[in-house]
């Protein structure tokens, strides 16, 4: 499991994270909607806490939010599989 999914750093997110009567998931401290809970959490993250940075654990590189994380190590795959 990746330090990333600390329990401690998904409870602060999650005090963040509402739902709105109409079933969207609903920043609590902007308002800020959205269908899935994903794209608050990522708002949050990036807005409204500051994040330790999450370390790729191939590279190094710091990204600001997890979802940032997945897209960069999606990188690594991608030129991984390109190079074979």
């Amino acid at each position: 499991m990746h330090s990333y999914f600390l329990p401690e750093w998904n409870a602060l997110i999650e005090m963040f994270v509402g739902r709105a009567d109409n079933s969207m998931f609903t920043c609590l401290e902007c308002g800020k909607m959205s269908t899935h809970k994903i794209n608050i959490v990522s708002h949050v993250e990036s807005h409204h806490v500051e994040s330790p940075g999450f370390a790729c654990d191939v590279c190094g590189n710091i990204s600001k939010t997890r979802a940032s994380l997945r897209m960069h190590r999606r990188r690594h795959k991608k030129m991984l599989s390109e190079n074979r």
